[in-house]
């Protein structure tokens, strides 16, 4: 029996808006997995791996909540869903003297990956976020801001690894600030 409030219309949209995310983070999973095997640079293949995994970890989330919703017309709550969260710090890269020596072609594949992979993400985020918007559940809204947070943050990884590729001084000069001044 659907929730309170929880219209058989409301939960067509709510499945509907479920399905097309778990294929989005399919296609996004397989993207990542295929950009890492085929990355020249650390971050970039980091960056991906990191990312591959992240998308099933949302499809877990996202299929539980697909379930509930079609057996009792409810969401869970997205705390019991999305668990502890694990706090990844970004790998750190030393100076690699061969990376000036990789090929220009080798890192122009690597960025155009990085760019469609921002467009994935900011997709992601727009769905995540209208969602989020057009819903009245406060489980449903929950789920939709965490993804939308994870996208965001998926993004940034991603401008991050593309600035690494594009402007690496630039890149160590933010990275690599000192704990204290001296002074």
């Amino acid at each position: 029996m659907p929730g309170k409030g929880f219209t058989p219309q409301a939960s067509a949209a709510a499945l509907a808006v479920l399905e097309e995310a778990m294929r989005n983070e399919v296609d996004g999973r397989q993207f990542y997995l295929e950009a890492a095997e085929k990355s020249v640079s650390p971050r970039s293949k980091a960056t991906f791996t990191t990312l591959a995994a992240d998308e099933a970890e949302h499809l877990r989330i996202l299929q539980k909540e697909y379930e509930s919703l079609q057996g009792s017309g409810k969401w869970v709550a997205a705390t019991k869903v999305i668990g502890p969260q694990e706090r990844r710090a970004e790998p750190l890269f030393p100076r690699d003297e061969k990376a000036a020596e990789r090929t220009a072609q080798a890192i122009k594949s690597d960025l155009e990956a990085l760019e469609f992979a921002m467009g994935i993400e900011e997709r992601a985020f727009k769905l995540y976020s209208k969602a989020s918007q057009e819903t009245d559940d406060p489980h449903a809204r929950a789920l939709y801001k965490y993804l939308t947070n994870q996208e965001n943050g998926h993004y940034k990884l991603i401008q991050r690894a593309h600035q690494y590729l594009t402007s690496p001084g630039e890149w160590y000069e933010e990275e690599e600030k000192p704990i204290f001044d001296g002074g």
